[in-house]
């Protein structure tokens, strides 16, 4: 993607999932708020688009229509912190460039043969099922929200 060097940048977390993100207790008619971030493994300096793309390829798996629900969790980031014209361009790429990253290949062993990754494949048809309904949903419009 040669927009990706223009992209705002900085060291962002890359791993925000339910498991990695705290939430205050709330009460049934407010919704949670972030307390914090744990686990900094993932942390790495990189256009700031590719930490939204990493949270929707974490998070936006389980629903039937995962780019309505997709544009409400970047609507609701970009309430806090603004995305431009560019970074949103590209964000369906790097949403589904991170599906594709996540579904585990097998290896090939010192002999030759395939080896396949093992405990992986729930969250391998998990990836790969949300990459097809992306895709269904945006159907012939291409790139683009």
């Amino acid at each position: 993607m040669p927009v990706l060097p223009r992209l705002r940048a900085q060291v962002v977390h890359a791993d925000a999932n339910g498991t990695n993100v705290l939430v205050e207790p709330s009460g049934a008619a407010v919704s949670p708020r972030i307390a914090g971030f744990i686990d900094f493994g993932d942390m790495v300096h990189t256009p700031l688009a590719n930490d939204v793309a990493v949270l929707l390829a974490s998070v936006v798996t389980e629903t039937t229509d995962p780019v309505c629900e997709a544009a409400e969790m970047v609507a609701g980031y970009d309430s806090e912190t603004p995305l431009g014209r560019d970074e949103l361009s590209v964000l369906l790429e790097l949403w589904l460039g991170r599906l594709l990253a996540a579904i585990p290949r097998p290896s090939r062993s010192p002999s030759g043969s395939r080896r396949r990754h093992s405990g992986a494949g729930a969250i391998c048809w998990r990836y790969h099922s949300t990459k097809e309904r992306v895709c269904a949903s945006i159907g012939p419009y291409g790139p683009g929200w």
